[in-house]
């Protein structure tokens, strides 16, 4: 097989974790028998721009172009290089490569893809970092802070400006959808890259393989008085140089500790523990593991994989790693290491000192390590893994992401959710999205060129019913799409909250559940945000259902992002309850006694009620520091978040309702970075990661030590909060939630019913309008979002 790699950069002119892995496998599959050609740029050769040099090393023939002038990340020549795409296409030309494996192009430039691709060539890109979507490669600003994941949101600071920012994104986002294959090291950054756009199908995990072989010395380790941390990092401030400084500083007076820094330029202060060496060879790995009790890896920069990680638990040391991506592919946090927050020195000064203060937990650890052995490739498993890759004809495209328009039934934070971000994230793919009021007299007009019409909560109307029909008999894909279980009015009298309404505004209620309900057996499908909604509909009506569960948009996402650069220390810790409406006041009065109890205990917390529902009056005897304010606009709400410490979401169960409510009240309080404590109903089971991504309460009993115990620990809260956030961000983001609209719609469509008849007493008043009510506005500046874009050249066109 003839294979060309394609690298920024390679050994000896330079040497990382990247460029090593290619030397190797190039390196292997030569020795294999494999034809094999490696194109690299070339920054300490002394090559000028463009300029070309070839020699052979170990088999392999390296055709070096020079680059150093193209180093700098904001530089157009870093992304967009003609020398080094011309000459990579005389290049493949004459080597006629059946695959080309791309690795690494800053300063070689997207050109090279598009030259291989034009040729007819398969091409393969391994992701060994973000330089696709961030310029800067790692997602970190010039200030050293961690950027969103979902690199939509960011304003990028770094960036030259906005129209180069996109032109560049523009350029690469066109070169990538040509690549054949895309493979990133480890999973969590397949799912990066899978929220920043890419089709699931087209990504796969091809795993780093390691060199050195370790030895396991958890045997031969001797007990010491003291903990013997290790840094490897270097003076990189990007592989948290400064970070272990400070989180080193923090400890100073502690006795019972030594850290071991290879590579770290001396500081001043710094603790008498500390002790900085230079850099030590490969083959002295093993020693200088054995000599340690713990790695501490306090990298700002995403890591892609972590070597180090791999190397030190395959030695028996655990790890305390940043959430930094890459090593947390390997180390557990609580079973054979710790994860902290990126960035923070002080949690992470709070994990040493943890390991300081408690053998027991260090011996813990310890033994987690070697309980949970983890698997390391070699260079030959990895190259046979590869080949047979290249085999293999994969030409996946991208699904058709389908063209929808949305009725709105009911507005306001619904429509957001079941409205708005799809339409938003949809249109990130390409898509056209319209969206209008079901009391629009031009409705019927809606359907034109769409691939999919979605009524959300549309009650049924004379005209809703027949416009219905129209759009059905002209082959128009109809669904229906509700958050909640609505759509059953025998469950009236089991909706906690609902007991409480005036006979009239019952009434008035139940006979919304039986419209909701006439739509929908009108309609081909539904979609819903949870399974348990989706199960309770197919039952009830025999219908297809899809889930296409609730994200976040980008709007939400930015506000977010602003709200935490904001966020300020306090001494006092609030906890808070977010009500949209008043049937929600079974809840709040659920967790009164636990938060009775905890006011009770702990004088430093304050309680914060938001939205229309009321405080019991057993609270009254802690006088201001239970506060209430009205229900606030959607666009304060993240700001609001940002001003507390825990959110609270609690839900009477059981009950059929609120296991069909989605898991919103985390979602936002992770947009910001805020532990929430949640009722374990389906949708916050699956939601959140108990004790990792926030915490779930089984009995009502739970609610008061679930939350003394993040009181106590605000290291932990900024854990669970780093972590519910990146969650979020990744899981369920806008491009995310175009992948499950997408998946759900082309699931209807294949199950769409033909010949159904429906036995439901229909009820469809003659409800008209002059004219639509305005909707609601979504965006920070609704002039300029996508979606009032569109809805204002839609009624022009009209």
């Amino acid at each position: 097989m003839r294979i060309a790699y394609v690298t920024a950069h390679y050994p000896p002119d330079f040497t990382s974790g990247a460029t090593l892995q290619v030397e190797r496998l190039a390196r292997r599959a030569a020795q294999l028998g494999h034809d094999v050609e490696v194109l690299s740029g070339a920054i300490t050769m002394g090559l000028a721009d463009g300029e070309l040099r070839t020699e052979t090393i170990d088999g392999v023939v390296v055709h070096w172009i020079g680059t150093a002038s193209r180093v700098e990340q904001g530089d157009d020549g870093n992304w967009d290089n003609p020398l080094a795409a011309a000459a990579a296409e005389r290049w493949l030309r004459e080597f006629e490569p059946d695959v080309v494996h791309v690795h690494t192009l800053q300063t070689l430039g997207v050109g090279v893809v598009d030259v291989a691709a034009d040729a007819g060539r398969r091409v393969v890109v391994t992701m060994h970092d973000l330089w696709w979507w961030c310029s800067r490669l790692f997602l970190v600003d010039t200030d050293l802070q961690p950027c969103p994941l979902v690199t939509d949101v960011n304003t990028c600071a770094c960036a030259v400006t906005s129209p180069w920012r996109a032109e560049r994104a523009a350029r690469l986002t066109t070169a990538l959808d040509r690549v054949e294959q895309i493979l990133t090291p480890s999973t969590v950054l397949r799912d990066v890259v899978i929220a920043n756009g890419l089709d699931p199908e087209r990504v796969a995990v091809d795993s780093n393989d390691i060199a050195i072989e370790v030895r396991p010395i958890v045997g031969s380790r001797v007990p010491a008085d003291r903990v013997r941390f290790l840094y490897l990092g270097g003076d990189s401030a990007l592989k948290g140089a400064g970070v272990v400084q400070a989180a080193a500083r923090r400890l100073d007076g502690l006795a019972g500790w030594t850290l071991s820094a290879y590579g770290l330029a001396p500081s001043d202060p710094a603790p008498h523990q500390v002790r900085v060496a230079p850099a030590f060879r490969p083959e002295e790995l093993t020693e200088v593991l054995a000599s340690h009790d713990v790695l501490l890896i306090p990298s700002i920069a995403r890591e892609s994989f972590s070597i180090a990680a791999r190397e030190a638990l395959a030695a028996g040391l655990p790890v305390v790693t940043s959430d930094c991506l890459g090593p947390e592919e390997v180390v557990r946090d609580g079973v054979n290491g710790l994860v902290v927050p990126t960035g923070d020195a002080e949690t992470l000064a709070d994990a040493m000192r943890s390991l300081i203060d408690d053998p027991t937990l260090l011996a813990h650890l310890r033994h987690g390590v070697g309980a949970t052995p983890i698997e390391i490739r070699g260079t030959s498993e990895h190259v046979e893994a590869l080949l047979d890759r290249y085999r293999r004809e994969e030409r996946v495209r991208t699904a058709h992401t389908p063209n929808v328009a949305f009725v709105v039934g009911a507005d306001g934070a619904i429509a957001r959710y079941r409205v708005h971000h799809p339409s938003e994230a949809l249109a990130l793919h390409g898509a056209s999205t319209r969206i209008v009021h079901y009391l629009d007299p031009g409705l019927a007009e809606i359907a034109e060129g769409m691939d999919v019409v979605v009524l959300q909560r549309v009650p049924a109307t004379a005209h809703v019913l027949e416009v219905i029909e129209r759009w059905r008999t002209a082959g128009t894909h109809v669904v229906f799409d509700v958050d909640d279980l609505i759509v059953d009015p025998d469950l009236a009298d089991t909706i906690p909250g609902i007991r409480r309404l005036a006979p009239t505004d019952l009434e008035h209620y139940v006979d919304g559940l039986h419209r909701y309900r006439t739509t929908l057996e009108h309609c081909d499908g539904a979609i819903v945000p949870t399974p348990g909604l989706a199960d309770s509909i197919g039952r009830l009506t025999g219908l297809p259902v899809a889930v296409a569960a609730n994200g976040i948009g980008l709007v939400e996402l930015r506000l977010a992002a602003a709200a935490r650069a904001r966020r300020q220390l306090r001494d006092r810790v609030t906890v808070a309850y977010f009500s949209g409406s008043d049937s929600h006041q079974p809840d709040l009065d659920l967790i009164t006694p636990a938060l009775a109890e905890v006011l009770r205990e702990r004088p430093q917390v304050d309680v914060l009620v938001v939205g229309p529902v009321t405080p019991e009056a057993t609270l009254d005897e802690f006088g201001d520091r239970v506060t209430r304010r009205p229900f606030q606009q959607w666009y304060q709400l993240y700001d609001q978040l940002a001003a507390v410490d825990v959110s609270l979401a609690p839900l009477v169960l059981p009950s059929d309702f609120n296991e069909a409510k989605s898991a919103i009240k985390w979602l936002e309080a992770a947009a910001v970075g805020i532990p929430t404590v949640a009722s374990a109903s389906g949708p916050f089971s699956r939601a959140i990661d108990d004790g990792r991504t926030g915490v779930l309460c089984d009995r009502t009993e739970d609610w008061s030590p679930a939350l003394l115990a993040l009181v106590d620990d605000p290291a932990g809260r900024r854990r669970i909060g780093a972590a519910a956030q990146r969650a979020a961000e990744l899981h369920h983001g806008p491009h995310v939630t175009a992948d499950r609209w997408t998946s759900a719609i082309g699931d209807l469509a294949a199950r769409r019913p033909s010949g159904r008849t429906s036995t439901w007493t229909h009820r469809s008043p003659d409800e008209r309008a002059m004219s639509a009510p305005p909707l609601d506005a979504y965006g920070i500046d609704a002039a300029d979002h996508v979606r009032t874009r569109r809805r204002r050249r839609w009624f022009s066109r009209r």
